[in-house]
């Protein structure tokens, strides 16, 4: 007798740590409940995923044209699963719920049981509020990874059953201690207070696919980034920030390192520019998630003292290892995940025209006298309940496949 069929449907394959964090996890719980389960995962890209040996099947198909594949998929399936912690917001792109929406209307239309875990909820074009929400409605399973979600797809029109759990991310299985041993040599990251940045170009979002186009107005084809001179002022700005935080972080101790760690490709280009602002490549350090799987920047983050980030799954990962941390959000994600673990007032609004000042003030509160470790301490406290909040996310897939 065979075991279920899972096809996991996300953004993967476009190097997106965040994104293959949560997919790794995914696939590591699911294996560990159900062991006999065949797992298909999507990606956008033929082999990025080839580290990923315990999942069945990697379907490719070009992210122009998913609405082909996609149906395809689902019907070979006895559950689908929306891993994308942001399908039900269209902060970066209009194409989150529109692919969400099809998906799960796809899965009803074919009998395929469905569900969505760990996600959050965002802005949304009323245009399309009433399709996502009847969409949401019809899933057979549906997790947020933070209470305050809840309220905000509930003002959206959704009425089901919604239970609050915690990001996949958070249980992915830890790498070896050899591991961050051997890649801070790869990356020359000395025995030094290590205080690391991920940032995040605000001002190129929400982004839209456009099959034809200039190659430099693309995040990843066919992702095509919101530009203009307003947006490169506001870009130049941004950057100048960083170089200011980067630079006082690297005064505070003469052996002090910043990596830049970019979390995923669109990244790249404000990172390469906070390096060339600061010009200090001797400890500055690129850490780029294309040359890096989940589990191994995983392992580089172990070795952090402290991180400033924009990406959320940055500071996801940063939480296994209880590491200090100041968030600089543009979206409700980072602020909620700070909130959970009692650090609201880490939290900066990217659009606080004194961000870089109160970014500096909070990591010398943070690291005056011996104040780090108790912040470790209290980060740690709150980190293991929401390990196991996780956990029920594949408790209930699994009673769902068994109903």
């Amino acid at each position: 007798m065979r075991g279920p069929r899972i096809f996991v449907l996300g953004y993967h394959g476009w190097k997106n740590i965040g994104a293959e964090a949560r997919l790794v996890s995914i696939a590591e719980n699911l294996r560990r409940l159900i062991p006999d389960a065949s797992i298909t995962t999507s990606t956008f890209d033929r082999h990025n995923l080839d580290y990923l040996t315990i999942v069945d099947r990697r379907a490719y198909f070009n992210p122009g044209f998913h609405q082909w594949h996609v149906p395809k998929l689902i019907a070979e399936a006895d559950l689908m699963i929306l891993s994308e912690g942001n399908m039900f917001s269209e902060r970066f792109s209009p194409l989150m719920t529109q692919a969400s929406s099809n998906a799960i209307e796809q899965a009803t239309r074919k009998g395929v049981k469905s569900a969505a875990i760990a996600l959050d909820s965002g802005p949304v074009h009323p245009k399309r509020r009433q399709r996502l929400a009847a969409a949401i409605d019809s899933l057979d399973l549906l997790t947020l990874r933070a209470p305050q979600a809840k309220d905000a797809l509930r003002a959206l029109g959704v009425t089901r059953p919604i239970e609050i759990t915690a990001d996949c991310a958070l249980s992915m299985s830890p790498p070896p201690a050899q591991d961050t041993e051997d890649l801070c040599h790869r990356y020359a990251i000395g025995n030094g207070p290590v205080h690391a940045i991920a940032p995040v170009d605000f001002y190129m979002w929400p982004a839209k696919v456009a099959l034809i186009g200039r190659p430099s107005e693309y995040l990843r084809w066919p992702v095509k980034g919101v530009g203009g001179r307003e947006v490169r002022r506001l870009t130049g700005e941004l950057t100048a920030d960083w170089v200011r935080y980067v630079q006082y972080a690297l005064q505070t101790s003469p052996d002090a390192q910043v990596p830049i760690v970019i979390m995923d490709p669109s990244d790249k280009r404000i990172a390469l520019a906070i390096a060339a602002g600061v010009g200090r490549p001797d400890r500055t350090p690129i850490l780029d998630g294309h040359d890096l799987t989940p589990h191994q920047m995983s392992a580089l983050i172990r070795r952090f003292d402290s991180l400033a980030t924009s990406r959320y799954h940055a500071l996801v990962l940063s939480l296994a290892y209880a590491v200090p941390f100041i968030a600089l959000g543009h979206d409700t994600r980072t602020r909620f995940v700070a909130e959970q673990v009692g650090a609201s007032d880490a939290f900066v609004d990217y659009t606080d025209a004194h961000r870089v000042d109160r970014m500096i003030e909070i990591h010398e509160r943070m690291f005056q006298g011996n104040a780090a470790d108790g912040v470790r301490c209290a980060i740690a406290a709150r980190v293991g309940p929401l390990k196991a909040a996780d956990g029920l996310n594949y408790e209930l897939i699994r009673d769902l496949l068994d109903s």
